[in-house]
């Protein structure tokens, strides 16, 4: 099982490859509509799930260099009381 401190290590490595003041930005997948209300089971961005191990849809990660310092930013969905009892628990933010 992967810990927190392994995404966050291969984050800063790739922070590191980056060019002095720069930016990356990766989204997650969303969900695939299969038919009508019907959709393929989700499966999220492989790049993504491997600098954060987050599986929920519709997010992005940041990824800012300056000269001194990397810093990452991972922006998620609110929370949603109606949706999660259709889609299951989300770990975002309160609405």
């Amino acid at each position: 099982m992967i810990i927190e401190r392994e995404y966050r290590d291969r984050r800063e490595k790739l922070g590191k490859e980056l060019a002095k003041k720069s930016i990356t930005v990766l989204w997650s997948s969303s969900y695939q509509t299969r038919s009508n209300d019907t959709e393929f089971p989700f499966r999220q961005n492989s790049n993504f799930y491997y600098l954060t191990g987050f599986k929920e849809d519709n997010s992005s990660l940041i990824i800012l260099k300056s000269k001194r310092k990397i810093k990452t930013i991972l922006f998620v969905q609110k929370k949603d009381k109606l949706l999660e009892l259709w889609n299951g628990k989300r770990l975002g933010v309160k609405k």
